[in-house]
């Protein structure tokens, strides 16, 4: 880039096809560096200004972006109608060609809300701006309403999947619950069994020891030495 001051004025000349300079009341102090410091110091409606006076868009991006949504509508509050003109220009391009469309859009809702008055009484020098801004609007619209009308059936059967899935998931859980409570049953079932196997192990143990004793008292009694 470079620039050549002339009898018709500065002129600046740039291979960056996209660069537009194209200032407005601009004055020595007004820099990119004084916009990125107002910023830093959260004032967002000052940056704003200087920006949208230096009318780079890539600054006036920067800037948008930066501004919190909580503070927006304040900002809108607290600047000239001017610039607020400028800015509904700016969203038109910027909602054609952005990600951040809902982000845009909360903009130019607010901007609407809050000054619509006033930009009801400029109608006339705003009105290529509105008509540019609308026509991107509907064009977003038709884009996104093909988008969601094929994806509405993937996302119903998705929704399906997920839906049988989690059945799926429950129903085998109860399957495992049920064999786990037949397996404890099982068990303490053979347990039981195993204690009553000893109780009668020991009782036939008793009666065999008896069936000894009688046995040793009758050969006692028959002991020939007694006979004698």
């Amino acid at each position: 880039m470079w620039a050549a001051a002339t009898t018709e004025g500065l002129l600046i000349y740039s291979l960056n096809s996209a660069l537009c300079f194209d200032p407005y009341e601009l004055d020595p102090s007004i820099t990119p560096e004084r916009v990125r410091a107002a910023l830093d110091q959260q004032e967002w409606s000052t940056a704003l200004m200087l920006a949208v006076r230096l009318n780079e868009e890539p600054l006036i991006e920067e800037v948008v972006e930066k501004t919190p949504t909580a503070h927006v509508e304040l900002v809108l509050r607290s600047i000239p109608i001017f610039y607020v003109e400028r800015l509904i220009e700016f969203f038109g391009y910027q909602i054609e060609k952005s990600a951040h469309l809902q982000f845009y859009m909360i903009w130019c809702q607010k901007a609407f809300y809050v000054r619509g008055t006033e930009l009801k009484s400029h109608r006339k020098s705003i009105l290529p701006a509105l008509t540019h801004l609308q026509r991107h609007l509907v064009k977003k619209y038709s884009d996104l309403s093909k988008i969601c009308e094929s994806s509405k059936y993937t996302v119903a059967y998705l929704l399906a999947v997920g839906k049988m899935e989690k059945v799926n998931v429950e129903e085998r859980a109860v399957t495992m619950k049920d064999a786990e409570l037949e397996e404890s049953e099982g068990s303490a079932s053979s347990v039981a069994s195993d204690d009553d196997d000893g109780d009668d192990d020991d009782d036939d143990d008793d009666s065999s020891m008896n069936v000894d004793d009688n046995e040793g008292m009758l050969i006692r009694d028959e002991d020939p030495s007694d006979s004698d």
